[in-house]
């Protein structure tokens, strides 16, 4: 009985596996390859977990080869032994694909990203050769963050720093190393930014007793500053001329106040437009807008001196006269080095006096006023005498009008003299002022070049 039971699973076992070979041997209108391909899918992935790291033993580590361009994750290479098969039970079958999902896949994950959630793109797939090695080349966007220097904005390079490891394997189980035919290749040059360097190292981060190995993709990017040259460096070294030529302006010129105000109206736009192009955590303040702001002061100066040599020019002369020690020192020192000429005043009393002469001579024509000839004899003697009164009393009054004038024409030359010593004051120190900042501007501008 026994026997008879043997000999019908013996039966049994071989038409089943008739029947199995015949559906992965004989699909209709396929090819031969794919039934292997089904067949030897089925095969490897038969009670394969997905959770277990592919060891052989469980000390042995999993090395995991990084290999990284600078457009996208090149490949992962990795040794599964659970993933190899004998060509020859499989037609000469030497690789195959398999959905990452369906494997293990070493947990590699960006340790400096700036996004949250998965960045790999899912259902990608694989290449498997019959020895296990397992080349994956996953596909993603990938987000990171690094601490920029926008010091010598708009001629800034650039230095980010991408660092790939594992997340939960320390060196132990997983060992990630770099490729050793990575390349830094396809360095990619936009409209704004230009890849000059792209390298990656391998480093390792201990964490209590363990050690956890990554790579680091150091990529350096320098801006393309063709469109701010034109759009920010230019006009800022004209808005600076601009401010200096300012005061080449008269002072009491009210286009100087016109001026100024349109140039600081400039400074206000061009400093929009750089806050535009920053971000606004920045860790040092770009060297253009220190400039800019140099500016403003230097825009402020120049009204502060536009403000005292206009109340110079406009000083009332009853406040008193330019200090001894002002004058000596800005007008007969300072003035000739800076090629100030004083100007000598002379008042214009010349025709007053000429017109005050002929008035008295023809008032003492009129009068008659020539002693030397003798009038001739009149009976009326009281009439001469009053006559002589009326004369004297007259030849008087003539000399206080001469001396009056005279002293109103002294006082309005002494006037004019204190006035004119201020309005030479005002143009010493405007000259002072531009020479001053034209050099404190040539100072600055030279440094930010060599620095």
């Amino acid at each position: 009985m026994s026997l008879w039971l043997c000999y019908i699973a013996c039966v049994f076992w071989v038409a089943e596996i008739a029947r199995s070979d015949d559906l992965a041997c004989n699909h209709t209108g396929l090819g031969s390859y794919i039934p292997e391909e089904r067949r030897l899918m089925a095969c490897l992935l038969d009670g394969y977990d997905t959770a277990v790291r592919p060891a052989a033993r469980p000390n042995d580590t999993v090395v995991v080869k990084f290999n990284m361009l600078l457009t996208n994750l090149r490949t992962v290479t990795w040794s599964d032994v659970q993933l190899q098969w004998n060509p020859e039970k499989f037609s000469g079958l030497t690789m195959m694909r398999i959905p990452v999902d369906r494997i293990w896949t070493p947990d590699i994950v960006l340790y400096n990203t700036a996004t949250h959630g998965d960045y790999y793109i899912t259902g990608t797939q694989a290449m498997v050769l019959s020895n296990g090695t397992v080349h994956w080349s996953p596909h993603g966007v990938f987000n990171s963050f690094c601490q920029p220097d926008f010091s010598y904005f708009p001629f800034d390079t650039q230095v980010c720093e991408l660092l790939f490891g594992s997340w939960a394997y320390d060196k132990s189980r997983v060992d990630i190393q770099k490729a050793s035919n990575e390349s830094a290749q396809f360095l990619y040059q936009g409209s704004e930014w230009k890849m000059i360097n792209f390298r990656s190292d391998r480093h390792e981060l201990g964490y209590d007793a363990y050690q956890f190995p990554y790579i680091k993709l150091t990529l350096t990017i320098k801006r393309v500053s063709s469109f701010y040259k034109y759009m920010i460096v230019g006009p800022t070294i004209f808005t600076t001329a601009l401010s200096l030529l300012v005061l080449l302006i008269p002072p009491s010129s009210g286009e100087r106040f016109v001026m100024s105000s349109s140039v600081l109206i400039s400074l206000t736009l061009m400093l929009i437009l750089i806050g535009n192009y920053l971000p606004l955590d920045l860790g040092t303040v770009p060297l253009v807008a220190a400039y800019l702001s140099y500016n403003f002061i230097l825009l402020a100066g120049v009204i502060v001196i536009s403000t005292l040599a206009l109340n110079f020019q406009n000083k009332d002369t009853r406040k008193g006269k330019v200090p001894s020690w002002v004058k000596w020192i800005f007008i007969f020192k300072v003035g000739p080095w800076l090629c100030v000429r004083r100007e000598s005043y002379t008042p214009l009393a010349t025709e007053v006096a000429i017109d005050d002469a002929m008035a008295d001579r023809e008032l003492e024509e009129s009068l008659g006023t020539n002693t030397s000839s003798p009038l001739p004899r009149s009976p009326t003697l009281a009439l001469e005498k009053t006559l002589d009164e009326i004369r004297q009393y007259l030849r008087i009054l003539a000399s206080n009008r001469g001396a009056g004038a005279q002293q109103s024409i002294n006082e309005l030359s002494h006037k004019q003299l204190v006035l004119n010593e201020w309005i030479h004051l005002a143009l010493v120190i405007d000259r002072l002022a531009f020479w001053c900042l034209l050099i404190t501007s040539a100072i600055v501008a030279l440094a930010l070049y060599v620095h």
